[in-house]
């Protein structure tokens, strides 16, 4: 549930020990980029109620000047999810995909060439089915009729039922995708409840978060490999080091 940017704003060195913690009992309310929708989400899961209310951050990236840059590399190893590309007295980049702005490199820069760009964006937007009205809530009357007359041989009833719920996973798994947006069942529906506008926004909203959910998990890889990598690199100069003093025993 977590946004997997490994910024440590909530004072964990990543999402995964903040996540231990919390199962320990630590506050729900320390992710400041997951913002209310993640304390919801966290809220619901371990059954407690929010102290903070948290504001919605808006996306940021940062950007590197390249006329201040001067190639010291400084700002490399504080990315935990290397999203800045260069090495050492070359001019350095960022990978816009990538970064999660989590400002981790704007200290570590001693020229301060390194600015946080607003894209207008917010990290996690707003589920739009949370906007249907009490009207269609209280408006089907249980018929069954639009499954009759369903081409697709689905439910749109359940279907329905399970969007007002939110339940994005029984949703998935009672035929949404079958759905071929034929409008028959708004015809048949005697309520005049609009379900197919309602399946195309459950649609829309399954695939944002499966690109949600791809997204978390190949910034969670990229953190995994930085941290790799650094580790290899730190065994490496203890390696030369001891190699220097005469030590030739092998660290593991």
């Amino acid at each position: 549930m977590l946004p997997q940017t490994q910024c440590a704003q909530c004072g964990y060195p990543g999402c995964r020990p903040y996540a231990n913690s919390i199962a320990k009992g630590e506050s729900i309310d320390l992710c400041l980029p997951g913002g209310p929708d993640t304390q919801e989400k966290l809220a619901t899961l371990m059954r407690r109620i929010p102290a903070i209310n948290l504001s919605q951050h808006k996306e940021v990236i940062a950007i590197i000047d390249e006329e201040k840059c001067i190639g010291c590399s400084l700002c490399l190893p504080p990315c935990p999810v290397d999203a800045i590309v260069g090495s050492k007295n070359h001019l350095h980049t960022v990978l816009k995909s990538e970064c999660t702005g989590c400002e981790l490199c704007l200290e570590a820069c001693p020229v301060d060439c390194i600015k946080l760009r607003n894209t207008g964006e917010l990290l996690q937007k707003p589920d739009d089915r949370k906007k249907t009205t009490l009207k269609s809530q209280i408006a089907c009357i249980d018929c069954n009729q639009c499954d009759r007359e369903c081409p697709a041989n689905i439910s749109p009833h359940l279907l329905h039922k399970l969007i007002l719920k939110n339940d994005h996973n029984s949703i998935e798994k009672s035929g949404l995708a079958s759905c071929i947006e034929c409008g028959i069942c708004d015809f048949a529906c005697p309520s005049g409840i609009p379900l197919t506008e309602q399946f195309r926004s459950a649609k829309k909203r399954l695939n944002e978060i499966h690109r949600e959910k791809e997204q978390k998990t190949n910034l969670l890889i990229r953190y995994e490999s930085h941290q790799n990598r650094l580790a290899k690199g730190q065994n490496k100069e203890k390696q030369k080091r001891s190699e220097r003093l005469g030590d030739k025993r092998p660290w593991l």
